[in-house]
């Protein structure tokens, strides 16, 4: 999916690119100014978004903190709960000033709203993204009192910025003559820090807008020229869209988007706040002549020659030569973007053969499985088969609880039978080994005793008298010879 999603971010710059250069072929002498249905709007992937969304992917873009999380079909600013913040800004700036976003939300709750609930818009020139310390907030008491002492008290963001808010807020507020939710825009040019609030307000411009519990998601697109920042809305898809307010300010490129919240703290006993939720975001460029944001799918080499190709004086032609030179300029671009796109590709290539075979070895398995079943509880459709077949299942399981419980008992007898010839053994045993016949044994071995004593002495007896005649046959022997010696040598 990672793999995908980069491949489509990447391939839209160089399709946007072709796009112009082709257009700008047929085109000749000076551009004309035209309208924004005339103009090619491209939209810019790292700051749009929409369902199935892909955690992983979309934190590399954005930053999330507070009650706000990713999910796989919305971005939820915050849940129903009070006293929460939600912050969603994009950690890379918007390059042009001439680009529009167009935000799909859901807001649902109770008939009434807190009075201090609401969420904002933001376009400003500073990075949010990194200038919120999580860590100072996490240490702080609560979060509330841990974001307001960095100064991140309006709607969940700071008040004093450099840029542009729209502020939706969701409460009735009699005192100022509004009924229902509604629309305010917010300058400011980083001289004065602003507060949000039903007795305090800031908007310079401002329009009735019932966005809560909307059957289908209601719509804001926000239109940013360089010199005026237009707001529209709309309740549903289906229906046309409706100008809230202009205002006529300067708009610099190089600021961040974002979406700020704050659930607020209802007064009644039963009042709850909102859930608040983004389900889509859609930023496109509307300037030919600027990248609208950074390419970070593709190298810089490529990146460059891009740009070059845009801002190029002479990018719209008068002769077929002009044209062919910026063609091969175009060329060569799309060839060094498919040569650094191919490892991607067979990787991707690689990714979707294994997601294959593990397809077809699941389908294999629930083919296997449905066989299975089928031969357990009976094939076919027929309702009254697979009744008969379901009654005959649960005779079967019947028969073998009999056959079980039967060999159980033959089993049981068997054991009882045991156990009784096991105790006549002990018996037998333990007879064995009784007093008197433990005294028999000891006058046995008492007798082999002596008898052993007095073998033992008669044995000793012959030795000595063997060694006795040994030693008179000797002498015998020794005084014949000495006799036989005096007789024939003297």
């Amino acid at each position: 999916m990672a793999a995908t999603a980069g491949q489509g971010r990447a391939s839209v710059p160089v399709c946007w690119l072709l796009a112009c250069c082709l257009i700008g072929a047929g085109r000749a002498g000076k551009r004309k100014e035209q309208s924004d249905d005339e103009r090619h709007a491209v939209k810019m992937p790292h700051h749009s978004f929409a369902t199935p969304m892909d955690y992983g992917n979309l934190l590399d873009d954005w930053v999330v903190s507070g009650a706000s999380i990713f999910e796989t079909e919305r971005l939820l600013l915050h849940p129903g709960v009070n006293d929460r913040t939600g912050f969603a800004w994009s950690k890379l700036p918007l390059l042009t000033n001439d680009f529009q976003v167009i935000f799909h939300l859901r807001v649902s709750g109770q008939s009434e709203a807190p009075s201090d609930q609401a969420m904002a818009f933001w376009y400003v020139n500073e990075n949010m993204s990194s200038a919120l310390d999580e860590g100072r907030v996490i240490k702080a008491k609560s979060w509330t009192e841990g974001i307001l002492e960095q100064g991140f008290g309006f709607v969940g963001s700071r008040g004093k910025f450099r840029g542009t808010g729209v502020v939706l807020s969701m409460a009735n507020n009699v005192a100022n003559g509004r009924l229902g939710s509604h629309i305010s825009g917010i300058t400011n040019d980083g001289s004065r820090t602003v507060a949000w609030g039903p007795d305090q307000e800031a908007a310079v411009m401002e329009c009735r807008f019932d966005f809560r519990n909307t059957l289908n998601a209601a719509q804001v697109k926000i239109r940013f020229r360089p010199d005026v920042v237009e707001v529209s809305m709309k309740q549903s898809p289906s229906l046309s869209w409706q100008e809230c307010f202009k205002i006529s300010r300067p708009v610099r490129p190089g600021g961040f988007i974002g979406f700020t919240a704050r659930s607020g703290m209802p007064s009644g006993v039963d009042l709850k706040s909102d859930s608040v939720s983004i389900v889509e975001v859609d930023v496109a460029n509307f300037d030919e002549n600027v990248i609208g944001e950074d390419m970070k799918d593709v190298t810089s080499k490529i990146q460059d020659a891009y740009r070059d190709m845009l801002t190029d004086d002479h990018r719209h032609f008068v002769d077929q030569k002009s044209q062919t030179d910026h063609l091969l300029r175009l060329t060569s671009v799309i060839n060094d973007h498919l040569a650094a796109a191919v490892p991607e590709d067979d990787k991707l290539w690689k990714q979707v053969a294994y997601l294959d075979r593990r397809m077809s070895r699941l389908g294999r398995d629930c083919k296997t499985l449905v066989t299975e079943t089928s031969l357990l509880a009976g094939a076919g459709s027929d309702p009254t088969a697979h009744k008969e077949a379901v009654e005959k299942l649960k005779t079967n399981i019947v028969g073998i609880r009999k056959v079980l419980e039967k060999e159980s008992a033959t089993h049981k007898k068997k054991m009882e039978s045991i156990e009784r010839s096991a105790g006549e053994v002990k018996a037998k045993v333990t007879q064995a080994m009784s007093k008197e016949s433990l005294v028999v044994i000891a006058k046995q071995s008492e007798s082999i005793t002596k008898t052993v004593r007095v073998r033992g002495t008669q044995m000793v007896i012959m030795t000595v008298v063997l060694l006795a005649v040994i030693v008179a046959i000797g002498f015998l022997m020794w005084n014949r010879m000495n006799y036989y010696e005096k007789k024939h040598f003297t």
